[in-house]
């Protein structure tokens, strides 16, 4: 038997490495949305009366109903989906050709891009030092990030288009998830990043 010294490590090839960080990061995300999408869930109901207070009541009952019902029915197909989605985007990770989402232009999609730029630029230098950490690991830039902003809204927009929802019902669920996820998007880069540091993933300029 082989006993190493202390001052040897073992290390494992580059590419086993990376699979097992973007392992460990995806999970931390799966963890901290179950808790988001909980809160949604627990505190969508009060909300809604305050988001759709100038409708007339049985307008606003029947949108009520019906973002409830899309909430407590579909909750065991969104965020499994949504969580799909933004795993599929960590697994094109460092690739030349990686994708972000996108959607058809409109309202839903005009508050989202506005959403996102305040997000982007509240939290520009948390989201860059990922980048580079990132782009440590893959020993090479990573431009693409998986878990932007933007990219979280359209996962999320794109579990409610099977649904039976009107658009302007599936516009208040993005403003509800705006509200009590992505208000908290801090949260999602602190598990990401804690996590890469966890796992020795420096910071670099490459």
């Amino acid at each position: 038997m082989t006993i190493l010294k202390s001052a040897e490590v073992i290390s494992f090839p580059e590419p086993k490495r990376n699979e097992a960080v973007v392992k460990a990061v995806k999970s931390a995300i799966g963890q901290k949305m179950a808790y988001l999408f909980d809160g949604l869930l627990q505190n969508a109901s009060t909300a809604l009366f305050e988001e759709m207070w100038s409708l007339d009541r049985e307008e606003m009952l029947a949108r009520r109903f019906n973002v409830m019902r899309f909430l407590k029915v579909h909750c065991d197909y969104y965020e499994p989906h949504f969580c799909q989605v933004i795993a599929e985007l960590w697994d094109q990770l460092g690739r030349s050709d990686a994708q972000s989402l996108s959607m058809r232009e409109g309202p839903v999609s005009e508050l989202i891009r506005i959403n996102s730029k305040k997000l982007e630029s509240h939290y520009k230098v948390l989201i860059t030092e990922i980048r580079l950490r990132l782009s440590y690991l893959m020993v090479k830039e990573v431009s693409q990030f998986p878990i932007r902003p933007e990219n979280l809204y359209i996962a999320f927009w794109q579990t409610t288009l099977d649904s039976k929802l009107f658009y302007h019902e599936s516009f208040i669920l993005i403003m509800l998830f705006h509200r009590f996820v992505m208000d908290r998007y801090g949260q999602i880069l602190a598990a990401v990043n804690g996590t890469l540091i966890d796992h020795r993933v420096d910071v670099s300029s490459a």
